[in-house]
């Protein structure tokens, strides 16, 4: 089952994170693993390495990946990241928090990378929201900041009972 966050924006994206619950329990092994997720005291600083990880795209209008592939980019300037998304008329929030390889491109995260993990140090500090484009240089990736949401996730994750939206599969 997916439990959204039930004040989720689709205008907007923000609240742009979700859980999902399974009937049984995952086995890890040595390629399978859980993860931390960050706190709401966990800080990241300007350009930080991160690490995206997804099945998307790897260049714009291409098909998914057929292999999990993961890509280091950095953590960018809040406010640089909201001056070039208002002149797309986007709103970035502070629960949102941009990366990318910014006024180069070449690398970065793409359509179909969606709720896929941005990793600090191996902690899940962010969720692919969206992109403008494959790897653009002026516009940096948005990720939903886990930071903001690690509350949430928790009461979510181990709640007995889900009353918010749910959308099953």
């Amino acid at each position: 089952m997916i439990v959204w966050k039930s004040t989720l924006s689709t205008t907007t994206r923000v609240n742009d994170v979700a859980i999902l619950r399974t009937a049984v329990n995952i086995a890890f092994s040595a390629s399978v693993q859980p993860a931390y997720i960050a706190g709401g005291a966990y800080r990241l600083s300007l350009n930080d390495q991160v690490v995206a990880i997804g099945w998307g795209a790897t260049v714009a209008s291409g098909p998914s990946s057929p292999d999990l592939r993961h890509v280091q980019v950095w953590v960018n300037d809040q406010q640089t990241c909201v001056e070039r998304y208002d002149a797309l008329n986007v709103t970035v929030a502070d629960s949102m928090l941009c990366a990318g390889f910014l006024d180069v491109g070449i690398r970065g995260q793409c359509l179909g990378d969606n709720g896929g993990p941005l990793l600090h140090n191996g902690v899940v500090v962010g969720v692919h929201s969206w992109s403008r484009s494959c790897a653009d240089p002026l516009f940096p990736d948005l990720n939903t900041r886990v930071s903001s949401y690690s509350r949430w996730i928790e009461a979510t994750a181990t709640a007995d009972t889900i009353n918010i939206l749910k959308i099953e599969e």
